[in-house]
């Protein structure tokens, strides 16, 4: 069982990056980010990493004031590199502002220990950092990351400024990876990347995609895979897949 749990470890510390980047939309924010990106020279670029930060940050102090109440449907999987479930739970999640997010069992299948280890203190996680609502340790900004704008590109029928980002120090909860950002608000709508420090001797590589999805105004996480490297017992694979978001404003 001990190597069940540096399992869970592994895994945990890649979703735990759920909190992080759970970003909504500013609809009336002015956005140059297209203009900027564009620029060759150092300055530009600098200003293009300003830009940036202040839209991840203005999304989040949005989020504060915009959403009263929503809840969602997840499902958490755990399978091998054959892809053979391990584990499945089905989860209901409602938040309340400012900073309550609860967790309702709906079924669960297989390992009632990948249960407990992993799902449940994924939740229990969330939680923690719902309530905290200032791990600035984690967020993107810049005592934690650089970021180079390199390109253009579109993710379904959105057009996206292609990020790279680089952590400025080794995390578990920090990544080296890339970010799609919407050209016209700001809005993340996918992000890949390998967590930059390995969450524990028996985990390694653990690498991650972030996909989401709008809803009216608002962005949310539609679906994460995370995949890590587990001496002796060899690849896992977690998947997180939300749905059936519902959002209360105020009015």
């Amino acid at each position: 069982s001990g190597k069940v749990l540096t399992v869970g470890i592994g895994l945990f510390a890649a979703v735990g990056l759920s909190a992080v980047y759970f970003v909504l939309v500013v609809p009336s924010y002015p956005v140059n980010i297209v203009i900027v990106a564009m620029a060759e020279s150092s300055t530009s670029e600098r200003f293009a990493q300003s830009c940036l930060f202040s839209g991840v940050a203005l999304r989040h102090r949005w989020q504060g004031a915009n959403i009263e109440r929503f809840s969602e449907a997840r499902t958490y999987r755990v399978e091998n590199a054959k892809h053979k479930v391990l584990s499945e739970g089905v989860v209901a999640m409602e938040f309340t502002a400012p900073g309550t997010k609860t967790f309702t069992s709906i079924s669960h299948s297989g390992s009632g220990f990948i249960r407990h280890h992993v799902f449940q203190e994924l939740m229990k996680d969330e939680e923690d950092r719902a309530r905290a609502e200032n791990d600035s340790d984690y967020l993107i900004t810049s005592k934690n990351y650089t970021l180079a704008v390199i390109g253009r590109d579109r993710v379904g029928a959105v057009d996206c400024v292609l990020i790279e980002t680089k952590p400025t120090h080794k995390d578990k909860h920090l990544f080296d990876g890339k970010m799609w950002v919407a050209t016209d608000d700001f809005a993340i709508v996918k992000i890949t990347g390998r967590l930059s420090k390995n969450p524990a001797f028996w985990v390694k590589n653990v690498d991650f995609v972030r996909d989401y999805q709008k809803q009216g105004s608002f962005w949310f996480p539609s679906r994460v895979e995370a995949t890590s490297t587990v001496r002796i017992l060899g690849t896992r694979i977690l998947t997180i897949e939300y749905r059936k978001q519902i959002v209360s404003a105020p009015q």
